[in-house]
């Protein structure tokens, strides 16, 4: 086998197992993803009302 081949079964092989792997790494990160834009809105919901807070007392 040239070497060419060797690294192009490596890398079709490589592809095939992340294929198979994706559903299951998916149904574990999913939740995570979809969290991101309500955490990230409460953070800045949270600094705002701070700001807003720090503002009136002065």
């Amino acid at each position: 086998m040239k070497m060419v081949q060797i690294v192009l079964l490596f890398l079709s092989m490589f592809v095939m197992l992340g294929g198979l792997s994706l559903p299951i790494w998916w149904n574990a990160a999913q939740p995570l993803i979809f969290s991101i834009p309500g955490f990230l809105g409460g953070v800045f919901s949270d600094m705002t009302g701070l700001m807003d807070r720090v503002l009136e007392s002065f």
